[in-house]
């Protein structure tokens, strides 16, 4: 394995590239692993730190760096999630593909804009409740069962949590900035308790696994592949949907004129279509007035 000192490691990562491999300096468990710092000091200026693959077992060695705004540590043997009390200016944190089990000790990390912990052993969303700045959270390939902790993320945009283990899409009420929900390779079965959902700009074909989500009253679908006005059927159990958007789907584009149309049949309680109002109410008032005519 070629070595390169942790100065190189720095200046490749300032520059935006990476030193896949680092100064094997420990071992767990019979397994070579790597000191993230190794023997040479921290810049205080470093704003960014990049390994991808270097053995890393233990997040260390950053008190100094309070500069910091990005640290990625990827496919590394990190096992717990520590080390960051004095990087309070983290914006970027990336944790993907390692081997943590717990979200822990960064609900001090109120900058934080983006955060990923995919391929991991997370078996529970908790701890960033005080992440109010988060725009996206990545958590895909965990154990996570069920959606929570999300209540105070309200400038989310984009939220990954495929092939977990959820069972039922809840608790996302608040991310009224939610723009991207990506929940595919799940076991969800129920939406019964979902009031709003949005879904728009995914490339979903089906309205299927919509059909229990029964309570649903609002539901933005617009920007994806439904093609067939047959996909409406699923909706139908949805009695109290009062606004739907379906534009630019292939199926606006395929009904043509008769796009509006198809729809309020299919779903002739729905109040408001895209951005447009189906059923107004005017109110009349008869003056009655007394003596001959």
């Amino acid at each position: 394995m070629d070595n390169c000192s942790f100065q190189d490691q720095m200046e490749h990562s300032s520059d935006g590239g990476s030193c896949d491999e680092l100064v094997a300096s420990g071992s767990h468990e019979g397994l070579t692993y790597s000191v993230l710092g190794g023997d040479s000091p921290i810049s205080p200026d470093d704003t960014e730190i990049y390994y991808n693959n270097g053995r890393i077992h233990k997040v260390e060695n950053l008190e100094a760096c309070r500069n910091l705004k990005s640290l990625s540590l990827i496919a590394q043997l990190i096992e717990k999630i520590e080390g960051l009390d004095s990087n309070s200016n983290l914006e970027h944190l990336e944790f993907y593909q390692n081997n943590i089990e717990k979200i822990e000790n960064i609900n001090h990390l109120i900058n934080l804009k983006v955060l990923d912990l995919s391929f991991n052993k997370i078996r529970k969303i908790e701890n960033i409740e005080r992440l109010a700045n988060l725009e996206k959270l990545f958590l895909s390939s965990n154990k996570i069962t069920k959606i929570e902790g999300l209540e105070n993320l309200t400038k989310l945009q984009s939220l990954e949590l495929g092939a977990n283990r959820l069972r039922k899409i809840d608790n996302i009420e608040n991310l009224k900035e939610l723009k991207e929900l990506w929940l595919g390779k799940n076991k969800i079965t129920s939406m019964k308790n979902l009031r709003i959902l949005d879904l728009a700009g995914n490339r979903i074909s089906s309205l299927l696994f919509l059909s229990e989500a029964v309570a649903l009253e609002e539901l933005w679908f617009n920007d994806n592949l439904i093609e067939s006005k047959d996909e409406l059927e699923h909706l139908k159990p949805l009695k109290k949907l009062d606004t739907i958007y379906l534009e630019r789907n292939p199926l606006q584009t395929n009904l043509g004129p008769g796009y509006r149309t198809a729809v309020c049949d299919a779903l002739p309680w729905l109040n408001q279509l895209d951005a447009v109002l189906l059923k107004t109410t005017v109110n009349v008032t008869v003056h009655h007035v007394e003596g001959n005519l």
